[in-house]
């Protein structure tokens, strides 16, 4: 999802989420899946998407969930609660994250804790809705 990929470099370039993975092995941000291995890792997932009722249907809002998961319970955390300050202290209300998007930020929570997966490692999710361009 191009949405998804922009959204994931305007983090990364802002320093608060590592970048899409790569085929030369770049980064840790997988897209709508988060693999077992490697066990530090970050998955950016859209779960859910709306139109607006009435109105040109150009825009919407993207539900998205941003997952992380450590060995440490300090170092999730820690990077989770960073991607929510970012997001909470954005200057603009709408802000390019793109050639083709923009996003207005809507954070409502903070970071909430999944416990531990099968194998120790901490997990924490971050959900808020962005309003962007649904179509090019």
């Amino acid at each position: 999802m191009d949405f998804l990929k922009a959204l994931v470099a305007f983090l990364a370039s802002n320093g608060v989420l590592s970048p899409e993975v790569s085929s030369e092995g770049d980064g840790i941000t997988f897209l709508q899946h988060l693999p077992d291995d490697p066990v530090e890792a970050n998955c950016v997932t859209c779960y859910d998407s709306k139109l607006p009722t009435l109105v040109n249907k150009q825009s919407g809002v993207y539900y998205i969930q941003i997952l992380m998961r450590r060995k440490k319970h300090n170092d999730v955390l820690t990077e989770i609660t960073k991607v929510f300050r970012f997001l909470c202290s954005r200057p603009e209300l709408v802000e390019d994250i793109g050639e083709d998007y923009y996003a207005i930020f809507d954070v409502r929570t903070g970071p909430v804790s999944l416990g531990t997966d099968d194998n120790g490692n901490w997990r924490y999710s971050l959900n808020f809705p962005v309003t962007s361009k649904m179509y090019k």
